[in-house]
């Protein structure tokens, strides 16, 4: 593919949105290919993360209100990395901002990333794990941040059985649970 013209349509502190007019191998040409590109991300293209809290045996998890679909999902904690900031480091800091939860950066185990919509979204998401937390400050409902919610910790079963069944599970956290089950150290 080529690219024959880009139009920036939008830009926030995350994203810009691109409308791009492209053109194929066999010659078609496609107008208004919408592109989100993260505005900060790591040189190995990463622009987020998502973080499994694993504490005695339990998994963190929060449930929150989605606006758009319009009901309870569950999610990880997660977010954007931000300027001159590795996915580790922002792994650290949206545990602790969403949770109140603190880890040392060699506590955080990279299992992996992927791209969550590529056809539409130019970053990856990076996943971590960790074991080691410390409870530093509450959040209270007033502090959460659009898309987080009260962590609450979970068997691994329970886990396991909205992996598998629920449909209110965003598919980043369904990513990175299934890496976490899928890690081949022991958990």
């Amino acid at each position: 593919m080529k690219l024959i013209k880009r139009k920036l349509k939008f830009k926030n502190q995350v994203y810009k949105v691109f409308l791009d007019e492209i053109r194929e191998k066999n010659n078609h040409t496609i107008k208004d290919y919408l592109l989100l590109d993260c505005i900060n991300k790591t040189k190995k293209n990463e622009g987020g993360v998502i973080i499994l809290p694993f504490l005695k045996d339990k998994v963190g998890i929060m449930k929150y209100y989605n606006y758009i679909h319009k009901k309870n999902m569950y999610v990880l904690p997660g977010g954007f990395i931000n300027k001159n900031e590795n996915s580790k480091k922002a792994a650290q800091r949206e545990l602790l901002e969403e949770t109140g939860y603190q880890t040392n950066l060699k506590d955080l185990i990279n299992i992996g990333k992927l791209a969550p919509v590529p056809a539409l979204i130019n970053a990856n998401i990076v996943f971590f794990f960790t074991k080691n937390l410390k409870k530093v400050r509450k959040i209270q409902e007033s502090q959460y941040e659009h898309g987080s919610g009260k962590l609450t910790f979970i068997t691994i079963s329970k886990f396991k059985e909205i992996l598998k069944n629920s449909s209110n599970i965003d598919s980043l956290t369904a990513s990175c649970g299934l890496r976490f089950f899928l890690y081949d150290k022991k958990i």
